[in-house]
């Protein structure tokens, strides 16, 4: 079984998808496209079995509309996933202390660095793995190095890689740094294209502020509540504890929810690096003490206790 490791980048943007397929005549590679004649072996996907190998991988990298091939072993891999490790420490180093003048450029930063964060932390799980080596396959292929044959292993990947060469002589080698090269222009230096990483209303004006006329739309139209303009709005949207109990009913509800959810993916792309979950944790802690006390604003100590026995 050979692995597959398809990466592409659109400026910065980066996706990483692993799959598993055999290498075998039917397996074709093209610029931009990677196709498996062959997808299905007695009606199983071949990209469903994740198997590994100790005789080379083949590994490919697709950045923008390239695909670049190389034959890797697992110790091999090890290599490159600390190479790989170092060049994102450094990245990220380089990243943090880059000013940032506006708030369109603190915002891109931020996202940027956490691109290379979740990158970094990839790498780190992936040299993990391979160091646990739980299927043993990279003590066979150290054994296979340093054994009584190893002169025919030697010759034997040699041969292989030869014969991969001869099969592909059109491939192109770019090296890992050229990537973060690639990463620190488009740092120093951004094109029109990589100064809007993220989508905003116009209304958001890039992060700096909220877009409620939707939530504004449906409050007004909530049973029993009144017709304020969205300038009042604005000022009273979260004070939530001073709508009575007998109006929050099923559309309040799914009102609450929708600003909610709205307010979460905001605060993702206003401040990427910010443990939302921890964050949410911190209020959800809070929120059980004041209500355990009865302090918790607009449900007063009858309030909240008449609605835990119902």
């Amino acid at each position: 079984m050979w692995r597959m490791r398809e990466r592409w980048q659109e400026g910065i943007s980066k996706t990483n998808l692993k799959k598993v397929v055999p290498f075998f005549r039917g397996f074709t590679v093209r610029a931009g496209n990677v196709r498996n004649t062959q997808p299905e072996v007695d009606g199983t996907p071949y990209c469903l079995n994740e198997h590994r190998a100790p005789h080379p991988y083949i590994i490919l990298k697709k950045t923008t509309n390239l695909i670049f091939v190389s034959m890797e072993t697992l110790l091999e891999q090890q290599r490159r996933y600390h190479e790989e490790g170092d060049r994102l420490t450094d990245a990220m180093g380089k990243e943090m202390i880059h000013p940032s003048k506006t708030q369109r450029e603190q915002i891109n930063s931020d996202h940027r660095l956490k691109q290379l964060l979740d990158r970094s932390m990839e790498c780190a799980t992936e040299l993990k793995d391979l160091y646990e080596d739980k299927d043993g396959l990279r003590k066979e292929e150290v054994q296979a190095l340093s054994g009584p044959n190893e002169f025919a292993e030697f010759y034997s990947r040699l041969k292989n890689l030869k014969e991969f060469h001869r099969t592909h002589p059109n491939e192109i080698s770019v090296p890992m740094s050229t990537e973060f090269e690639e990463l620190d222009k488009a740092r120093e230096k951004p094109s029109d294209d990589m100064q809007t990483l993220i989508d905003f209303t116009d209304e958001e004006g890039y992060g700096k502020y909220l877009d409620l006329h939707e939530f504004h739309n449906m409050f007004i139209n909530l049973k029993g509540m009144d017709k304020i303009d969205y300038i009042s709005y604005l000022s009273t949207f979260d004070q939530l504890f001073d709508i009575p109990k007998d109006r929050k009913n099923a559309a309040y509800k799914e009102y609450v929810l929708s600003m909610l959810e709205y307010l979460q993916l905001y605060t993702q792309k206003v401040k990427p690096l910010l443990d939302l979950h921890e964050e949410m944790e911190t209020v959800h802690k809070d929120f059980d003490e004041q209500w355990k006390d009865g302090n918790f604003p607009g449900w007063p100590v009858r309030t909240s206790l008449h609605v835990i026995q119902c």
